[in-house]
């Protein structure tokens, strides 16, 4: 019988490959980023799955996520139009995609297996928690598929722990018992969160990148400006909104769901059981929907997650019904957290402004708002089928700040003489936190490993390699030895002062408003699309910017701009087109807009 080892462990930030890392995509001990990894004993090998599946099924499988998702919804609620149960509305966003690529991956994952003869799997689910439930719901869809063939290999001193789990997980419930008790009776006598005419409800959801809205918010409305927060306080927000002299309330998860909201997901959780995942796994020929690895996680949706989100939308808006506010002001992020505020605003009749949370949106999930703020044509273009009505849009040049991340000043960077600069712009090849692979892994490593040694008749030029801060494999790039024109560059310091003295600015499997920034600086902007990555619903080149598909060709295209100036000025020229057509910033600010008067419309 032949054996294979599946292992879900996360990278190890900063923990170099025990082998030489161009061996990454057959033969590595400690993984990079999150993949699955196949060994067969037969080889004493490993190879990375988006070797196994191919992929155009890869993408083909990231697109059927999203028929599943809307689906999934509809079978929830018993009902086609999602409009009218705005309970269920609000997971139409990144919340559930997580969940139907893995099942499908999952099912994907075990017809390869299957056809390289492999019969008997060791399942370790990743000890990282950020790993853990991805890797859970990839393991069920894999036991789905492949019955008694797969085994869960439990995580190492998981064994000599048990007893003392057992005692924390006791420990748990009677911890929450007393949570539960003291909330109910904190209810009572809670004073609801204070609130103005204009009232900025976020989550963690990316609250960071609004602040120069909230600031010019504040100019416009004083103290009549409030904000919500939902969920648990961080730290950040407290101090952010503090300097800022912006009352801060917190909205929190409800630790008790209402009898009639449980009620209600009981029967839907029946009829999903009796009814719905048979209908959806024969829609969607995945058989794994039906089966009973994932009732449990199904039942965990109707159980808790959407009774909870349903009785923290209902706590929301009666503290909105207590309130005198005049406009709420939300994140156009697809969360159900961003969502929640917005649909709870539309059911009372209150505006609500979104503000877009990036050039580049990546889905098309609606936008629940009255208002969406945009910066430029580009970015409200980008937002088209989640939120097609034109006459509703509010274009301002502060919807969002420029840089979405907090500049890390204890790393300033390090650059060298000014001279012809060309800036290399990448992320973690796993920053959707799918464990699906959206690029081709070997490649991306190996792509990465030839940037980090230009050729010799390309010396005189300055790369600068950065990746993006919140998917931010720097430390791997050590272990590749850049050449001596070749600088790492913080993923904390800003890219937009690398940026401003830069010659030309290549995306390197990665795609997203740093495009944009390039753009608006001048810079012109091309793609190296080496390892098939995969944006779902953008076009790249929608940024009108070339696609080259190998270092190899990046090579020759800069050699081609060094030699003929024309081809560069060409460039330059094509450049000013684009930002012209459709990436100049508007002039009006937020509170400019607001002072104007948001558009009459029925």
């Amino acid at each position: 019988m032949t054996t294979c080892l599946l292992d879900a462990r996360r990278n190890l930030r900063g923990t170099a490959p025990s082998r030489p890392a161009a061996e990454l995509r057959v033969d590595v001990e400690v993984p990079l980023f999150v993949e699955q990894a196949l060994i067969g004993p037969q080889h004493g090998r490993r190879c990375l799955t988006s070797d196994l599946v191919p992929t155009p099924t890869l993408h083909r499988l990231a697109d059927q996520a999203l028929e599943c998702r809307e689906r999934f919804l509809q079978l929830a609620a018993g009902s086609v139009d999602l409009e009218q149960d705005d309970d269920l509305t609000m997971f139409r966003g990144d919340d559930l995609l997580i969940l139907w690529r893995e099942i499908l991956y999952g099912q994907a994952l075990a017809d390869a297996i299957r056809q390289r003869g492999w019969r008997r799997v060791l399942w370790q689910p990743s000890a990282d928690s950020n790993g853990t439930a991805r890797a859970e719901v990839l393991g069920r869809s894999l036991e789905a598929a492949l019955g008694d063939d797969i085994h869960w290999q439990p995580l190492p001193g998981a064994a000599a722990q048990g007893a003392t789990g057992a005692r924390h997980r006791v420990g748990r419930r009677i911890g929450n018992l007393y949570r539960k008790t003291r909330n109910r009776l904190e209810r009572q006598w809670r004073r609801p969160p204070k609130a103005g005419r204009c009232l900025a409800i976020f989550s963690t959801s990316q609250w960071q990148r609004f602040l120069s809205a909230f600031d010019d918010l504040q100019e416009g409305y004083g103290s009549d400006l409030c904000f919500w927060y939902l969920g648990r306080l961080e730290r950040s927000v407290v101090e952010a909104l503090g300097r800022r002299r912006i009352d801060l309330s917190q909205v929190p998860m409800p630790p008790v769901v209402e009898a009639d909201i449980e009620v209600l997901f009981s029967r839907r959780l029946q009829h999903w059981r009796d009814h719905g995942r048979h209908q959806l796994a024969e829609e969607m020929a995945c058989p794994a929907v039906a089966s009973a690895p994932l009732e449990g996680l199904f039942e965990t949706y109707f159980r808790f997650t959407f009774p909870r989100a349903c009785q923290w939308k209902r706590e929301l808006e009666a503290n909105l019904r207590r309130s005198s506010v005049e406009l709420v002001v939300g994140s156009a992020a697809f969360t159900h957290t961003s969502a929640m505020p917005l649909l709870a605003a539309q059911r009372l009749g209150i505006p609500s402004l979104a503000l877009s949370h990036t050039y580049i949106s990546g889905d098309h999930s609606p936008v629940a708002a009255s208002y969406l703020a945009c910066r430029n044509n580009f970015e409200r273009q980008g937002f088209a089928r989640a939120f097609p009505k034109d006459a509703r849009i509010v274009r301002c040049h502060n919807a969002s700040d420029t840089l979405s991340y907090a500049i890390d000043d204890a790393q300033p960077p390090i650059l060298p003489a000014k001279g012809r600069r060309i800036a290399l712009l990448t992320a973690s090849p796993q920053f959707h936190l799918f464990a699906m692979p959206l690029h081709q892994l070997g490649p991306w490593n190996d792509t990465l490993t030839a940037l980090c040694q230009p050729p010799p008749d390309l010396a005189d030029l300055e790369w600068v390699l950065k990746f993006h801060p919140r998917f931010d494999l720097t430390p791997h790039l050590e272990t590749l030895t850049p050449g001596s024109n070749v600088t790492v560059y913080p993923a904390k310091a800003s890219v937009h002062e690398l940026l401003a003295d830069c010659w030309l600015a290549v995306l390197v499997n990665h795609y997203g408003g740093v495009g944009v920034d390039a753009r608006l600086l001048g810079v012109p902007v091309v793609f190296l699309d080496s390892a098939s990555y995969y944006y779902p619903h953008t076009d790249p080149e929608s940024l009108g910017a070339e696609r080259l598909e190998s270092p190899e060709a990046l090579w020759q295209f800069v050699r081609r701009l060094v030699q003929e100036p024309e081809r560069y000025d060409a460039l330059q020229q094509h450049n000013k087109s684009l930002v012209d057509a459709s990436l100049r910033s508007a002039e009006m600010s937020l509170s400019q807009c607001l002072e104007q008067g948001l558009p009459e419309v029925p």
